[in-house]
């Protein structure tokens, strides 16, 4: 019940979530036996989602983070993945990155707009991963 959860939980409720999807449930649903339902029920609904792939991309050498999208560590970039997916939650507009290193694959947060929206395209994803990661138009393989 981590990250995406939560993301969804706000998504799909229209809940403030800012400080856990626990206190949301307790906050919108006054009886335990109520949040107890309700909370199976979003898990239920949850469980439903389906993460496609919807692009992939292999990162060359000049694939370079930049730090205009992530600033993390000592140098204020990411670690440079060695390839990137672009996934989707269908059929909701939620889309999030998958990001492959060499010794694990880290599932990256939803994606936000800088209007504070969680609805997002693949547009927008490839946007975000053109200002990080300098990702070019040509270098996208598209998954069936």
């Amino acid at each position: 019940m981590g990250h995406h959860f939560l993301i969804w939980v706000n998504y799909y409720t229209g809940w403030e979530t800012s400080i856990g999807w626990a206190n949301a449930l307790e906050r919108y649903s006054v009886k335990l036996e109520n949040q107890l339902v309700k909370f199976f029920k979003l898990v239920d609904e949850y469980r439903q989602l389906n993460p496609n792939v919807l692009r992939t991309v292999r990162l060359m050498k000049n694939n370079q983070p930049t730090g205009r999208r992530i600033i993390t560590g000592i140098n204020g970039k990411m670690e440079k993945p060695r390839r990137v997916d672009i996934i989707r939650y269908s059929p909701e507009p939620l889309h999030f990155l998958r990001f492959y290193y060499p010794d694990k694959i880290v599932d990256g947060w939803i994606l936000m707009k800088s209007d504070g929206s969680y609805i997002t395209t693949l547009l927008d994803a490839k946007r975000w991963l053109r200002d990080e990661l300098q990702v070019k138009r040509d270098q996208w393989e598209k998954k069936a």
